[in-house]
């Protein structure tokens, strides 16, 4: 914008002041050298004010076109003087606004012509302006090279009139380019080359890397220095200060001594830039080392916290399960199921902050394998039918009729969000439904997309709190979370969990009539296998809910240091018709195992004297090819990679704190399953003479409503 108002002012100067009142200092500011011809003043003052309105992105399409036909004045008049060059034509548009007296006096061809090198810049000038916002092209913009060849040849002007040299600036039969013309077009064109500094020179000369510094500081001396140099020696030559072989001398001693002194500075620069560099990036590996031991230290806290806490809670969860399977009267009852609500509650919020915190850190991994996707959605709406079924809600499940039977994905945290989305219908719906919809499709690339739709009647979400809902400690508002409780981490953590595996997620809700949340996930087809027939060979026992023994004889070993836990796990197993021996410690659990057979270990991890990994691996090398029986990881350790070391360990299963009867139930029947495969106990040994280990049947949960559908409709919704 500045280069464009000074050249509009010395256009003005010439043509006002320089023709209009004849002053011919203002013409051609050397006296006795060319002047700025008045055509040559005009086209000028077209070309900046061309360039002022183009260099606003933001100018309108009015102003731009304006601007643009400003652009194509002084393009037209210099195709119109190179034609009159060319042809040797005069149509008489050359002296149209003053007549060249100079010219005229001095016996110039065509007085009032301006020189052909003005009408190529000329030309340049409008085509730099007509491409100024087209997109560079290999790094350079047209508009950069158009505008650099105005400045060589500009330039080339006024180094003739340094060194005397009037080749430089026009040739002998046409009309030379004023020194003052040479000048605006080399503003001009590096004002258009910094309008869009987008080009590749701009960056160059711009950046912070060696290249840029190097420009930078050698530009400046590459540019003028030799120009000084020459010019002195000429003027000296001339003079006569010296011959012209000292000139000579001298010219080619100071370009050397300018030359070492430039090369020694921009060293001195690199170096210190190099420094600042390897400074920089010391304190980038520092930082980046602190940052990784500042995440293991707040996973350590966070493992540790939570070993701390369920340890505790464990005592709580198994005291109150056990005090809710004796005679009560209504009040006790309720008290003591209020204390197992509360404690459910609290492992939820202690789950999502578990959960936030692996993903956050970035140790949560995906862990593929085959399921079923009919059993997985059934068994996930099976959790939530009793509470839906307690508010008179329904819980309804729709399954597309294309769906595969059987693919390959991380069920557990599929089932994670699937449970957590049916969850929160379930939990702000007060009457009505909560359906859930399952659908597929093919990708492109062979996987199959797998569409979930949890939708409810509910109490819905605003639009505007629909924007922040998937982002951390979020609910819809402040009340909520009073009325319905949680941490608003569920939706987060269902957020980065289906992004981890690859998918998306997303809401739509209207207020007072119900939301539907929806997820897609990418499987890999796999091939259904047939179930495996059952053994009707052994015992087959109900796990009902009424707590009836299926074994009198086995005999299970417990190592546990927590007191209150070793009461929960013993009297857990004894309700089950185990017989259970307590260890207090890993090493009084390497010796009663060496003293006796087990039919199973339960093994706390964390242990004084000896842990429950040393105690495992003990245990396991000081059998020899013997009898393996199974071995139980019993711990409040449950961060990723947990169960992958209790298994390293030598364990066969593991079991997360606080202890369930179902699970614990669940568990040592498996294990006492798979330890009667490699071989029973021998009678007389603390086991029985037969361990065929009882089929397991569940005891069935609440109904809801299961139907297949036709094919559903994969688009998002909108």
């Amino acid at each position: 914008m500045v280069v464009g108002w000074l050249v509009i002012a010395v256009a003005c100067l010439v043509l006002v002041g320089g023709w209009a009142l004849d002053v011919a200092l203002l013409r051609s500011v050397v006296p006795g050298a060319v002047g700025m011809k008045a055509l040559t003043a005009l086209g000028l003052l077209s070309t900046a004010a061309a360039l002022l309105v183009l260099q606003d992105v933001a100018a309108s399409s009015r102003r731009r076109a304006v601007g643009l036909s400003l652009a194509l004045f002084p393009g037209g008049l210099g195709l119109l003087v190179l034609g009159e060059h060319v042809l040797g034509l005069n149509i008489g548009i050359d002296e149209l606004l003053f007549v060249d007296r100079d010219g005229r006096a001095n016996g110039v061809p065509a007085p009032g012509r301006f020189a052909p090198t003005t009408g190529v810049c000329f030309l340049l000038m409008t085509s730099a302006l007509l491409l100024l916002d087209s997109s560079p092209r290999r790094g350079w913009r047209p508009a950069e090279v158009a505008a650099l060849p105005v400045a060589v040849v500009a330039g080339m002007a006024i180094l003739g009139y340094a060194y005397s040299l009037p080749t430089f600036y026009g040739p002998a039969s046409a009309a030379k380019m004023a020194i003052n013309t040479a000048g605006c077009f080399v503003a001009l064109a590096v004002a258009i080359v910094l309008a869009r500094p987008r080009g590749r020179l701009i960056r160059l000369a711009t950046t912070t890397d060696p290249g840029g510094v190097m420009m930078r500081r050698l530009g400046p001396f590459v540019l003028i220095v030799p120009l000084l140099l020459g010019w002195l020696h000429l003027r000296t030559v001339e003079w006569g200060l010296f011959t012209p072989q000292a000139a000579a001398w001298w010219l080619s001693a100071a370009t050397m001594l300018g030359l070492v002194s430039v090369i020694a500075w921009c060293a001195t620069v690199l170096s210190r830039a190099d420094g600042e560099r390897r400074q920089l990036e010391r304190e980038t590996k520092e930082a980046r080392d602190q940052a990784v031991e500042m995440s293991r230290v707040k996973s350590d806290f966070v493992a540790h916290m939570s070993h701390e806490i369920r340890t505790p809670l464990s005592g709580v969860v198994g005291m109150t399960e056990l005090l809710l399977g004796t005679s009560l009267d209504e009040e006790q009852r309720e008290y003591g199921q209020a204390i197992c609500r509360s404690s459910d509650a609290l492992m939820a919020v202690i789950g999502d902050i578990l959960d936030f915190s692996k993903i956050e850190a970035g140790k949560l991994e995906i862990d593929e394998a085959e399921f079923a996707l009919g059993e997985l959605v059934e068994s996930t709406c099976s959790l939530m039918a009793g509470q839906a079924h307690a508010k008179g809600v329904a819980v309804t499940t729709a399954l597309d009729g294309w769906l595969p039977a059987v693919v390959t994905g991380d069920v557990v945290r599929v089932r994670q969000v699937l449970l957590n989305l049916l969850s929160n219908a379930v939990k702000f719906t007060d009457a009505g439904e909560v359906a859930v919809k399952v659908g597929s499709q093919t990708s492109s690339d062979g996987r199959v997309l797998v569409r979930f739709e949890v939708s409810d009647t509910g109490i819905g979400v605003a639009p505007s709190s629909l924007v922040t809902l998937f982002e951390s400690f979020k609910q819809a508002d402040s009340s909520t979370t009073r009325r319905y409780g949680g941490t608003g981490l569920g939706l987060a953590i269902s957020k980065q969990l289906v992004e981890l595996m690859g998918g998306e997620i997303g809401a739509e809700s209207v207020v007072g009539q119900g939301s539907r949340f929806w997820f897609v996930v990418p499987f890999r087809s796999a091939v259904a296998h047939e179930p495996a027939p059952v053994d009707a060979g052994g015992p087959t026992v109900e796990l009902a809910h009424d707590d009836v023994p299926f074994a009198t004889t086995f005999k299970l070993l417990v190592a546990e240091d927590n007191e209150i836990n070793q009461i929960v796990a013993s009297r857990l197993l004894q309700k089950l018709g185990y017989e259970v021996t307590i260890a207090r410690h890993g090493r009084e659990a390497v010796e009663l195992h060496a003293s006796g057979r087990y039919a199973a270990i339960l093994m706390d991890c964390q242990m004084p004297e000896l842990d429950g990994y040393a105690a495992t691996r003990e245990i396991r090398a000081r059998e020899a090819g013997g009898r393996r029986p199974p071995i139980i990881a019993m711990t409040a350790h449950t961060m990723q990679g947990d169960r992958d070391k209790c298994l390293a360990a030598g364990m066969d299963d593991y079991l997360g704190k606080p202890l369930r009867a179902e699970s614990l139930r669940s568990t040592v029947a498996s294990a006492l399953a798979a330890s009667d495969q490699s071989g029973p106990p021998e009678p007389g040994k603390g086991s029985p003479s037969h361990v065929d280990a009882p089929t397991v049947v569940r005891s069935a949960a609440p109904e809801f409503r299961s139907t297949a559908t036709t094919p559903m409709h994969m688009s998002k919704p909108r």
